[in-house]
């Protein structure tokens, strides 16, 4: 198995070079007069470094975040946040945050089993970095159980296999999350610092 991560910018050129693609086909149906003009000889011409340059300044701007921290009257943070972060940072830019307490998150993947007539999460695992914290500086799965100690469901076979099925699908997600997190990992020291550069300004 192949566990290298690509570059941020192999994934940019890939990301650019799909968007751009899914673009021309969009002007080629809405308006083929603009389409015949672009293809044209008299069209503005921009090469695919300029145009991927200007595409990876739109990228960055759209995981950049300015952080509201607490620890000081009108600091803040600005960071921009590694491809696997799924958090908006909603609440660390509106009501705030300490430093050490700032976090990104890649997302919860729970195991949801059937109990008292509904479902409820028994485990949940969530890939999450503290890059200033104390502890978990390094992007690390973090895993907490949730099952209430009161709930109970009784099971026939049927519902036996159906949560062993459960179980295995669960299992072979949490496979998948290992994986990511080994690549996020040999991305390296220097690709850490680069996604958490930030500076403190008052």
């Amino acid at each position: 198995m192949n566990n290298v991560q690509p570059s941020t910018s192999a994934r940019l050129r890939a990301r650019f070079a799909d968007e751009q693609a899914a673009a021309r086909r969009s002007v080629d149906r809405a308006f083929p007069a603009v389409a015949a003009f672009l293809a044209s000889e008299d069209a503005p011409q921009l090469t695919d470094a300029d145009a991927l340059d200007a595409y990876r300044k739109v990228y960055a701007e759209e995981r950049t975040r300015v952080i509201k921290l607490l620890d000081s009257p009108g600091a803040t943070l600005t960071v921009m946040c590694p491809p696997w972060c799924a958090d908006d940072h909603q609440e660390d830019m509106t009501r705030g945050t300490f430093l050490e307490d700032f976090a990104h998150r890649g997302g919860e993947e729970a195991l949801a089993l059937s109990v008292d007539g509904g479902t409820e999460d028994v485990i949940v695992t969530e890939i999450t970095q503290y890059p200033f914290g104390k502890t978990l500086r390094t992007p690390t799965v973090v895993m907490w159980p949730t099952l209430g100690m009161n709930a109970e469901a009784e099971m026939g076979p049927d519902e036996v296999r159906a949560l062993a099925e459960q179980v295995r699908t669960y299992a072979d997600a949490l496979a998948e999350t290992a994986d990511e997190l080994l690549k996020i990992r040999e991305q390296g020291e220097a690709r850490r610092r680069a996604d958490h550069e930030g500076r403190w300004t008052r």
